[in-house]
């Protein structure tokens, strides 16, 4: 299975350092202004297959940990040095999942969803091929 899916019984501030879905997750969904119900049930069943059993505490505990982050360079240099191509891929179109998920593609996700795939230096048409492919899954 994937890196980010692996389930590994660690303390929560160690697991924020090695698992960036959930943190880059709550990214997406809070950059409107607001997290949609959809988007936290979204987010904790990501958290569910990372093998969390207490959601709602790991979803908190990431939600604030994002609140005080000022850059996504720490997130994304872990992912471009750990993380395979495909890797990348699934971890994009969850990322998509999550933007989607509330059925309002707001332009401000969007744009955050292009520049963590140029960040994973992910080209704009692979992009666009994955966001199809998310639509097409639904």
């Amino acid at each position: 299975m994937f890196n980010f899916f692996k389930k590994q019984e660690l303390k929560l501030d160690e697991e924020i350092k090695l698992n960036p879905l959930p943190l880059l997750m709550i990214e997406l969904a809070r950059i409107d202004g607001s997290i949609d119900a959809k988007e936290v049930d979204y987010i904790n069943e990501a958290l569910k297959k990372l093998g969390y059993s207490e959601t709602d505490a790991a979803f908190k505990k990431y939600l604030n940990h994002a609140s005080k982050e000022t850059s996504l360079y720490e997130w994304v240099e872990n992912i471009n040095n750990e993380y395979s191509e495909a890797d990348k891929q699934k971890l994009m179109e969850s990322l998509w999942r999550i933007v989607i998920v509330d059925s309002i593609k707001e332009p401000q996700e969007e744009a955050l969803f292009n520049k963590i795939g140029d960040l994973l230096k992910i080209k704009r048409s692979k992009l666009q091929k994955i966001k199809f492919k998310v639509f097409s899954d639904k």
